[in-house]
C-alpha cells in the first residue's frame, strides 16, 4: 500500500511540474504569441505574384452550401452497383470475360 502511495505522489508531482513548465514561454517567444489565438481564415495563394485569394463556397439563400451541377456516378463510369454472382469470389477476369466486357464498354 505504501508503494502505491509514494508511486501516486510520484506521478501527482510530476503531472505538476510539467503543466507549470507548459504555461513558461520559451526563449524568444513573447507572451502575445503565448496567448490562445484564433487560426488565420484558410488562403490560396497564386503562382503569378503571390498575391492571395479568398474564397467563399456558394451559398443557398437559407445559408447551406449550394451543391447544383452535375455531378458523375458510378453508372456514367461503367461500374455496376453489386458484383455478379457469375464472378463469385474471384478477383480477376479471365479472358473471354475480359474481352465480353470492353466490347460491352464499347458498345455503350
Amino acid at each position: 500500500m505504501t508503494t502505491r502511495m509514494i508511486g501516486s505522489a510520484v506521478t501527482l508531482a510530476a503531472c505538476t511540474a510539467v503543466g507549470a513548465l507548459m504555461s513558461v514561454p520559451v526563449s524568444g517567444q513573447t507572451a502575445q504569441a503565448t496567448q490562445a489565438s484564433v487560426a488565420p481564415p484558410a488562403l490560396v495563394v497564386t503562382a503569378f505574384g503571390g498575391a492571395p485569394i479568398t474564397y467563399k463556397a456558394p451559398r443557398t439563400p437559407w445559408g447551406d452550401p449550394d451543391l447544383q451541377g452535375v455531378w458523375a456516378s458510378d453508372d456514367m463510369a461503367g461500374i455496376p452497383m453489386s458484383r455478379p454472382a457469375q464472378y463469385g469470389d474471384r478477383l480477376f477476369l479471365n479472358e473471354q470475360e475480359l474481352a465480353a466486357r470492353k466490347k460491352q464498354i464499347e458498345s455503350g
